[in-house]
């Protein structure tokens, strides 16, 4: 983003307008810092980025202001800056790990010892997805990486691909080398998921679509009580150390009156926004999604999980999104804090 378009377009003061973006969100606000030698010392603004995404439409093309020109890149970075200074609700589940990388401290199990590397876990995990995706059509943010450098994403879709029941005598012995399961005594029956997640990265390219999907499988065991309702669950193989590290989402929209600390109107940004959406020959983002059937269920006493997939029905200004199907038999709500804050997400520490 180039704050000078903006400010000219709009009759700003061009210095001032870029000088008040720098002091919040660039140099002149970090004047103190040292330069970066390698990406955990990196800061960003991904939180803007992400509320953006799963709240905007995709910019289509280039629009022209008082004879400025906004090109799709320039309108997500001013989508962005918008976000960024936004006052705008969030509900969090998961701790941060902020520790030692390097760390390799496990236990009898492969485990890590410090309980924010292990989560989020795979019980809070897989309700999130199937609940606010599969059941609701909607996107949430996932730091993607376990470890202390934050890498928020907002999460396309998601694919179970594999359901398989156990006690917890044969859960226990097929995955962690004993007789008795040996994490929660209120398990009744265990269930082996294997499940992919996919998530969009940002890009520098300035067009209305480019590929920027990231797929990663995980596969955990889901804790089930007699009900066959999740109450935890524990992360397997590469997955201990690969699974994400917290996840959030945004309870609403920028307010239309929103402007920022440097005079950044969202009613402006919209107005760039709106003509770069007309002229693409995508469907209307607001559109109500087609659902998709779900999974039948076999004929069962208690609610059954089964393998599924879904997405989100939203727009997002890092990429394209479609409808999904709730994931049968799954309905538990999992713990989560929320609040409204300025911006107030987990800090970024890597763009």
């Amino acid at each position: 983003m180039k704050p000078e378009k903006h400010a000219k377009a709009f009759g700003n003061d061009v210095k001032a307008f870029m000088d008040g973006v720098s002091a919040t969100s660039g140099v002149l606000g970090r004047s103190d810092n040292q330069p970066c030698k390698d990406d955990s010392e990196c800061g960003g603004m991904q939180c803007g980025i992400r509320d953006a995404a799963l709240f905007e439409p995709e910019p289509q093309c280039s629009v022209e202001k008082h004879g400025v020109t906004f090109n799709v890149l320039d309108i997500k970075g001013l989508i962005s800056q918008v976000y960024n200074g936004a006052s705008v609700g969030t509900v969090f589940t998961g701790a941060r790990y902020d520790g030692d990388d390097d760390s390799r401290a496990v236990d009898s199990f492969g485990r890590f010892t410090d309980a924010a590397r292990r989560d989020l876990g795979p019980g809070d995990f897989h309700i999130a997805f199937s609940n606010i995706m599969g059941k609701h059509g909607k996107s949430f943010v996932i730091d993607t990486s376990a470890d202390a450098p934050v890498w928020n994403q907002p999460v396309r879709s998601y694919n179970v691909k594999t359901v398989e029941y156990y006690s917890p005598e044969e859960a226990a012995s097929k995955y962690f080398g004993g007789r008795s399961y040996p994490f929660n005594d209120k398990a009744k029956n265990v269930a082996y998921v294997a499940t992919d997640i996919a998530w969009i990265f940002e890009r520098d390219a300035a067009a209305p679509y480019v590929p920027n999907r990231v797929d990663e499988a995980t596969h955990y065991v889901l804790e089930l009580d007699d009900n066959d309702q999740i109450i935890g669950g524990e992360w397997l193989g590469d997955s201990r150390a690969e699974h994400p590290d917290f996840l959030w989402f945004p309870t609403s929209k920028a307010a239309s009156d929103t402007v920022t600390t440097f005079g950044l109107a969202n009613s402006d940004v919209q107005e760039l926004l709106k003509l770069s959406v007309a002229c693409g020959a995508t469907p209307d983002p607001t559109a109500p999604p087609t659902p998709t059937p779900s999974p039948t269920p076999k004929p069962s006493s208690t609610p059954e999980l089964s393998p599924a997939s879904g997405s989100s029905s939203g727009s997002a200004a890092s990429g394209s999104t479609s409808s999904g199907s709730a994931l049968s038999g799954n309905d538990t709500s999992g713990s989560a804090t929320s609040g409204s804050s300025n911006n107030n997400h987990p800090q970024s520490t890597s763009l």
